[in-house]
């Protein structure tokens, strides 16, 4: 999601998409990896949550799921 010029992205699934990138030898999110996949998996987490929110209207989430209340987070950390 942009706003006022800023990617934004769904926090928990920001922070899955970091554990997926990190290098297990150093134990460490590998920049390298993280930038080069991001693309494709900004659209595979943007589909993700509109699966949740369409899920929710349909009364299949819980509300203790969070759908109401997703909190976003700046992914700027990725900008070459």
């Amino acid at each position: 999601m942009l706003v006022g010029g800023v990617d934004l992205v769904q926090r928990d699934l920001y922070s899955a998409y970091l554990a997926f990138c990190i290098n297990q030898k150093e134990n460490i999110v590998c920049r390298a990896t993280a930038v080069s996949q991001w693309p494709g998996a900004r659209l595979r987490l943007d589909a993700a949550v509109k699966q949740l929110i369409s899920a929710k209207s349909e009364g299949f989430i819980p509300s203790s799921a969070g759908v109401d209340k997703f909190k976003y987070s700046a992914c700027g950390a990725f900008a070459a």
